[in-house]
């Protein structure tokens, strides 16, 4: 099943021209599961060099920094589990009050065959 079989939420937060979503913030949690950008961009499936665009830009939205370490090895700091909490609860809250409007979506859906 593709998730575009059926109408769905994706949050997205724009910080001035940079963007915090769904998938820099799991690229973080990876990070923090991980240790480092290599384990945590091949468990998610992305290069190196697209792990580090997801931290330099989530950086860019924070004064405070949302990990320490350099080269490979990384730590996420309490910044940066803040921001996937909230970015969890956040999200759960938003699909949760979004939940009506997507079953009414999803049944005017035209048929697909």
């Amino acid at each position: 099943m593709s998730p575009f079989d059926a109408p769905a939420l994706r949050v997205r937060f724009y910080v001035g021209t940079d963007m915090i979503g769904g998938g820099k913030v799991a690229f973080l949690r990876l990070l923090s599961d991980h240790g480092s950008v290599s384990a945590a961009a091949e468990a998610m499936g992305v290069t190196e060099t697209r792990a580090l665009f997801f931290l330099d830009t989530l950086q860019a939205c924070f004064r405070e920094p949302l990990w320490t370490g350099s080269g490979d090895a990384r730590d996420v700091t309490p910044t940066g589990q803040a921001l996937i909490a909230k970015f969890a609860e956040t999200e759960a809250a938003l699909r949760a009050e979004a939940g009506p409007f997507l079953a009414w979506l999803s049944a005017e859906q035209p048929e697909r065959g």
